[in-house]
């Protein structure tokens, strides 16, 4: 009886650890990274590593790493659809909007984890996203 206890809690212990690396490896594979524009050159910056005041570049098919307050737009639409529940892409522009909006209103911003669908913009970042393991 002791013996199959002892293989039991290996087997155990085994299987936990290849699940944690699985773990671990599906994350790096999600990490998110964003076009910034730092010292006057484009460059690819990890999500997470994105400062408040970066400036970001959305183009189409980016996922929109942080909560952005859009700062020069061009025809740029976001799907919000997770966020919002719109089944349409939302057309995006600058303008400054009056203080209390619904999230639904804030046309000036991206906000972290949807997806630019279409145009171009840049922007200033609030906020890194959420981190991806977090619960």
């Amino acid at each position: 009886m002791p013996a199959s206890i002892l293989v039991n809690a290996m087997l155990g212990y085994v299987q936990e650890a290849r699940a944690e690396r699985a773990l671990e490896a599906l994350t790096a594979m999600l990490t998110t990274e964003a076009t910034v524009v730092r010292d006057g050159e484009q460059r690819g910056v990890a999500s997470e590593r994105l400062a408040p005041g970066d400036v970001v570049v959305l183009g189409a098919g980016d996922s929109v790493p942080a909560d952005l307050r859009l700062t020069e737009v061009h025809e740029l639409r976001v799907d919000e659809s997770a966020l919002t529940g719109e089944s349409a892409p939302v057309a995006k522009h600058s303008t400054p909007l009056a203080a209390g909006a619904v999230v639904a209103d804030r046309l000036n911003m991206a906000h972290s984890g949807t997806l630019a669908t279409r145009g171009t913009g840049a922007a200033a970042a609030s906020r890194p996203g959420p981190p991806l393991n977090s619960a």
